[in-house]
């Protein structure tokens, strides 16, 4: 028996071999690190969009925009440092004078709102009817009054997020 000689070759070789894993572990990586790095992105932006900063910017606002629409422009109290604000509105629409009041303000890095009853004569609360929170993690709020716009500047900060909100309405009622 001679040498023969193998004419069509049908096996890989080592390098061939090494080669193609190389090039497959190059891909797999790539692919992994990208989808990996999509994930993250998509949890930050999720996290942005519905964590408990935007939420209650949201519920503060809304909640703001709807008691000062229906004040009276006759009156409206600030704190000393614009810690807080007051404003007036009627119970209901059988009501012939003023007979509510919203207190907004900051209390243990929490944003209030007390809604009462008062006395005319002399614009003092007689009785508290509930007391809400509209925001948690409020590092600050001030609250200003430009003729029968309120306004309310929030800083909220969760160590995660920080959002700064700045909300506007302007009072309707005449008052008495």
């Amino acid at each position: 028996m001679k040498n023969k000689r193998i004419q069509n070759r049908k096996a890989v070789t080592l390098t061939e071999l090494m080669v193609t894993l190389l090039l497959s572990t190059v891909v797999v990586l790539a692919l992994g690190s990208v989808l990996a790095d999509s994930q993250k992105g998509w949890v930050d932006m999720y996290s942005r969009a519905y964590s408990d900063v935007v939420t209650d910017a949201y519920v503060s606002q809304k909640a703001f925009s709807a008691i000062v629409r229906k004040s009276s422009i006759i009156a409206c109290e600030l704190g000393t440092s614009n810690e807080y604000a007051q404003v007036y509105y009627y119970n209901d629409l059988s009501s012939t004078e003023l007979d509510r009041y919203a207190k907004f303000y900051v209390s243990s890095g929490k944003l209030m709102m007390e809604l009462g009853e008062f006395t005319v004569a002399t614009f003092t609360p007689s009785s508290v009817l509930s007391t809400t929170t509209l925001a948690s993690n409020v590092t600050s709020a001030v609250f200003d009054v430009k003729g029968a716009s309120v306004q309310m500047f929030l800083d909220l900060d969760n160590n995660k997020e920080q959002l700064q909100v700045t909300c506007s309405a302007v009072r309707h009622n005449d008052g008495f």
